[in-house]
C-alpha cells in the first residue's frame, strides 16, 4: 500500500529543500518517492483569477475556492493526485491546515501516514524568502510585509498541526541534512516503512 508523508513548515523555512534531501534519503533506500506541491493545484486557479502569485494571492484563490467547493477540496485533490502516481512514498510538500490533516487521515488507501515540521526563526526565513524570490514581489519585501504575509488565513494554522517530526533548519544544508537522516532512522523506528 502507498505511504504519505505530509510536510509543513512557514514561509522561508527550508521545507521543500529538506523534503527533496529526504526523498533522496528514500530513494537511496529501495523505496520509490516523489514530492507533491499544493502550489500545482493552486496556480491554475490563480491564472484563471488573473492573479500574479503573490502569497496574498495564492491565499485569495485558496479560500475563494474553499467557498465553491469546501474546506477539504484541496487536501481531496492532494489525496486523488498521490494515490494516482505509481510511487510508494508520497511526500505532500504544503500541508497547511487542520482540514488538510483531517481529509488526509480519513484516507484509508495510505497505509502509513507521518507528518513533519520544519522550523525555523523569523529572521532567516525573512532573508531565505527574499533570497529566492519564489513568489511574486518576496525579493523585495519588507519584514513587515514578511510577517503580514505569515499572518494570512492558509498560514495561520501551520504552527499548531500535529506532528510526528520536526526539525529546525536556523543552520546550514549540512545540518539539514544530518536532521533528515534523523527522521529516515525515526520513520524506521516507527514503522513507517512496514
Amino acid at each position: 500500500m502507498k505511504k504519505l508523508f505530509g510536510g509543513a513548515g512557514k514561509n522561508g523555512s527550508g521545507k521543500s529543500t529538506a523534503f527533496k534531501i529526504l526523498a533522496d534519503r528514500l530513494i537511496k533506500r529501495g523505496f520509490t518517492a516523489k514530492i507533491f506541491t499544493s502550489s500545482g493545484l493552486v496556480l491554475p486557479i490563480l491564472q484563471k483569477m488573473g492573479l500574479n502569485g503573490s502569497r496574498e494571492d495564492f491565499n485569495a484563490a485558496v479560500l475563494a475556492t474553499d467557498k465553491e467547493r469546501g474546506k477539504d477540496w484541496l487536501a481531496k485533490e492532494m489525496c486523488a493526485i498521490m494515490l494516482d502516481s505509481p510511487e510508494q512514498i508520497s511526500i505532500w510538500d504544503g500541508t497547511r491546515r487542520h482540514i488538510d490533516f483531517a481529509t488526509v487521515h480519513e484516507e484509508e488507501e495510505f497505509s502509513s501516514q507521518l507528518f513533519g515540521y520544519i522550523d525555523a526563526d523569523e529572521a532567516v526565513r525573512y532573508e531565505r524568502a527574499k533570497k529566492r524570490g519564489e513568489k511574486a514581489n518576496e525579493a523585495i519585501m519588507s519584514l513587515a510585509q514578511f510577517q503580514k504575509e505569515d499572518r494570512l488565513e492558509t498560514n495561520g494554522e501551520i504552527e499548531g498541526l500535529p506532528r510526528n517530526l520536526e526539525a529546525n533548519n536556523n543552520l546550514d544544508l549540512v545540518n539539514l541534512e544530518s536532521e533528515m537522516a534523523l527522521w529516515v532512522a525515526r520513520m524506521e523506528l516507527i514503522g513507517f516503512f512496514d
